[in-house]
């Protein structure tokens, strides 16, 4: 009976249509995302397609949809009507060249506006047309064998995708994939038949990678790879095959740099030509979390933040990477496809380090990755120094990958997105007419940027504020002092620009005790840093009293914005800090915080919640 039943799953592994069918189950698992609507930068990309006249910052052109913070001028404008914040890195660049992946958001946007569900259809069959290409890869380097099969399945069910398919931003990782793979299937036909039309369109196919996403020169780390475990030439000509595709990222970087993009001076990414140190740094303590992640668990983005906290999770990310080394190794001696598998996930996770280790960034990884996993599961040595340890290792393995990671694709493809766009709303600002004009001050905000919620509103043609200006950026306790009719000293422990904002702008260095940022009606003076140099307390100076009826005070809590009633000269307020979770979330331990007593000869103010 055993027998019979390994039987199937090996026919059913090495079917001819068994990429076809790995394809059907992957879009099966991702329709899902259908309902998961619009979140976080799909806002900005909807909002470049349509060139709206209406929005607070000058936009970049209809094909340059990823180009987030353009250039000084972008900055300091969107600081000044209040979508940056006040403590923003001026220089701060994020421009990303993704031409192709532009396109096919100009396409959705313009061919059927209304109906979101038709976009993320659209990037459900670039899903599919990606997970085809790759079965087809593992098919024609590893034969039609039960391992070969047993990635693409591995590939196509990975939860790591969910983020990819369901969010529409991030629909250029997958056509970099796609056509990546497809450049590598093109170079092994190239290399197998001699034939040359088919080097040039390898070429043409893997120019159209780094044109999707950066991350497609990812694709180059399994040419190169290809060259040193599986072509059978000469080293010279192993060496000139390359030759092409560095040629394509020469000319490419060198017209991504002399146009403006790039990343610099931005908290999210590292730019490995622009700060080669910090990114070899990076190299360094993002590798064995990617590796850790890919292989076992837990999911990179959780190593990279508990990694900040606790520098002991690092040495376990380090640890379980090793222990994968070794458990693949004796392999790696023996088999050519096994050390392609290994070198080309190797080299795709150097270009995954330019940003912080993020699942939905692994597409390139998860090829060898999954690929070098099945032929350890099918092909592993039985007669092992620890053989009870090995069958552990393989059925955990299959537990995450196989049984766990199905589920959790379809349940993630559509929640994460959905859950995204619940949080960004729930900071939005309150939709009412007494904003309409007027200057808004608020005291506290969670989030980094109000750039989407208030283009948002003015592309809606709803009530728009003369400009906003945020104090706080931070989940914090804040303590305000009125030193005069127009200035407030603000007191935050945790960091005015708090841990969230900090992964995504980089505050400015310049901001010093004793510097100055001046933006029109407010300039801000930095009293005190903490140990990091962030600024806990500062000093705002409005050109007008604070109690103008031109300026609306509000301050965030978990359950909305709530107006604010400004201390009289003399007085401090405190404002608590509470959890932006449910009640019933909150431990049994959990108190609601204090109010700080009041400084010597002030009055204190209630706010109650």
């Amino acid at each position: 009976m055993e027998t019979n039943w390994r039987s199937r799953i090996k026919q059913l592994l090495t079917h001819p249509y068994w990429p076809l069918i790995v394809t059907g189950v992957a879009v099966l698992l991702t329709l899902s995302s259908l309902g998961a609507g619009l979140a976080m930068d799909d806002y900005f990309i909807r909002m470049v397609l349509l060139q709206p006249d209406c929005v607070p910052v000058e936009l970049p052109s209809r094909l340059d949809t990823f180009s987030f913070v353009k250039s000084p001028e972008f900055t300091a404008r969107a600081m000044e009507s209040g979508s940056f914040p006040w403590w923003s890195d001026r220089v701060t660049r994020a421009r990303f060249w993704r031409p192709l992946a532009s396109i096919t958001h100009l396409i959705d946007f313009h061919a059927w506006p209304r109906y979101v569900w038709l976009m993320h259809l659209h990037s459900v069959l670039w899903y599919a047309a990606c997970v085809f290409v790759v079965a087809l890869v593992f098919r024609r380097l590893m034969g039609a064998t039960v391992p070969a099969g047993l990635a693409a399945l591995l590939f196509a069910v990975e939860e790591n995708h969910a983020i990819p398919v369901g969010w529409l931003a991030n629909r250029s990782i997958v056509l970099a994939c796609f056509f990546g793979m497809g450049a590598l299937l093109l170079h092994h036909a190239w290399r197998k038949e001699g034939s040359r039309m088919k080097g040039i369109a390898a070429a043409a196919v893997f120019t159209a990678a780094l044109f999707s996403a950066e991350a497609g020169i990812a694709a180059m780390a399994y040419i190169t790879a290809y060259a040193l475990a599986l072509d059978h030439g000469p080293w010279r000509t192993r060496f000139l095959s390359l030759v092409p595709y560095a040629a394509a990222i020469v000319v490419w970087r060198t017209i991504w740099s002399g146009l403006g993009y790039g990343v610099f001076r931005m908290a999210l990414y590292t730019d490995p030509l622009g700060e080669p140190w910090e990114f070899f740094r990076s190299l360094f303590i993002r590798g064995p979390q990617i590796i850790t992640a890919q292989f076992a668990a837990p999911p990179a983005e959780v190593q990279a933040i508990a990694a900040r906290r606790y520098p002991w999770v690092w040495l376990f990310s380090a640890v379980v990477a090793a222990v994968i080394a070794v458990l693949v190794w004796p392999m790696l001696k023996t088999d050519r496809v096994a050390r392609f598998l290994a070198l080309g996930t190797l080299f795709a996770i150097v270009p995954a380090c330019t940003t912080i280790p993020q699942s939905r960034c692994l597409a390139f990884v998860e090829v060898g990755a999954f690929g070098l996993l099945a032929l350890w599961l099918i092909n592993r040595p039985q007669r092992a120094l620890l053989p009870r340890t090995i069958r552990v290792v393989a059925a955990l393995a299959v537990l995450l990958h196989l049984i766990v990671a199905p589920p959790v694709l379809a349940v993630c493809s559509f929640l994460p997105i959905r859950h995204f766009a619940k949080m960004q709303w729930s900071v939005a600002l309150p939709d009412t007419e007494t904003l309409e004009g007027r200057r808004v001050v608020v005291v506290n905000h969670p989030m980094p940027v109000l750039l989407y919620d208030l283009s948002e509103r003015a592309m809606a043609g709803r009530a728009m504020p003369a400009h906003t200006r945020v104090l706080c950026h931070a989940f914090t306790p804040i303590t305000l002092e009125r030193t005069s009719s127009t200035q407030l000293r603000l007191h935050a422990p945790r960091g005015i620009p708090g841990p969230l904002c900090r992964w995504v702008f980089r505050f400015s260095p310049q901001l010093t005790p004793g510097a100055e940022v001046t933006i029109d009606g407010l300039a801000v003076q930095i009293i005190e840093v903490d140990t990091e140099q962030m600024p806990i307390e500062a000093v705002f100076t409005f050109d007008r009293d604070l109690d103008d009826v031109s300026l609306k005070w509000l301050w965030w809590t978990p359950h909305g914005f709530r107006s604010f009633d400004v201390p009289e000269i003399g007085e401090s307020v405190h404002i608590p800090f509470e959890p932006p979770i449910p009640k019933w979330m909150r431990p049994k331990s959990y108190t609601r915080p204090c109010f700080l007593p009041p400084p010597s000869n002030t009055a204190q103010k209630s706010l109650a919640y």
